[in-house]
């Protein structure tokens, strides 16, 4: 059962019924949404031409495709019962500013959470053209105390965000992020990729580090993984 959508109907938003059928035979005029085995959504991007994939999406989705004043396919996401956020699927225009600063808000109120010392703030991030991953994470004495009795008093491990309990780390909405990297054009997409990270990782630091309670030895440390 796949998904074919309209590339052009009147404004509004519409609930998209998964069809049966050869996609050969509905003609030109539709983004063709497939669902492939183990649960992906696949199709191509209707300008650039890229196959873009959606994982983990379940059979009981509901397929929403929203339509600007224009008439034009703006965007297309999915619900799943008993989820209030819907999924992005497709995005005519991203909204890279909005996703910014919200994606900031997020992190940063969750850094603050932390009301002990912190000792470390680490900012990791990773794109390869697919995958995209960027998550922060606050270190604290007690967690630098337990990386050094199980690797050795005079270890560097406390400056390895990967010694750290994965449980702390803070992620922001990476299949977002990936799929608005998919729907900008090519030629663009690493530098907007470092530039939202630059830009949200500034953010934080310029609103966060004031708050945070920080011992004499704390050190931020921001760098791309492989």
């Amino acid at each position: 059962m796949d998904y074919f959508v309209p590339l052009t109907l009147e404004e509004g938003q519409y609930m998209i019924e998964p069809e049966e059928g050869d996609p050969n035979a509905s003609g030109e005029g539709y983004l063709h949404i497939a669902r492939t085995e183990y649960s992906f959504l696949e199709y191509r991007h209707p300008e650039f031409g890229d196959a873009i994939r959606v994982y983990e999406a379940p059979e009981d989705l509901t397929m929403i495709a929203a339509y600007g004043k224009d008439g034009a396919l703006s965007q297309v996401s999915f619900k799943v019962s008993g989820s209030e956020l819907p999924r992005l699927v497709y995005l005519k225009k991203p909204f890279w500013m909005g996703f910014i600063s919200l994606t900031e808000f997020k992190m940063r109120r969750q850094i603050l959470r932390e009301t002990g010392e912190v000792a470390r703030l680490f900012f990791d991030f990773f794109y390869d053209g697919d995958a995209v991953d960027f998550y922060a994470l606050a270190g604290t004495p007690e967690d630098m105390e337990a990386i050094r009795a199980h690797y050795g008093a005079d270890t560097g491990a406390v400056n390895n965000s990967g010694d750290y309990p994965p449980e702390k780390q803070i992620r922001c909405d990476t299949e977002q992020f990936r799929i608005m990297l998919f729907c900008t054009p090519p030629e663009q997409r690493v530098q907007m990729y470092r530039d939202t990270v630059r830009q949200i990782i500034g953010g934080i630091t310029g609103n966060a580090l004031p708050k945070l309670n920080k011992t004499m030895d704390f050190r931020l440390i921001a760098g791309e993984y492989d």
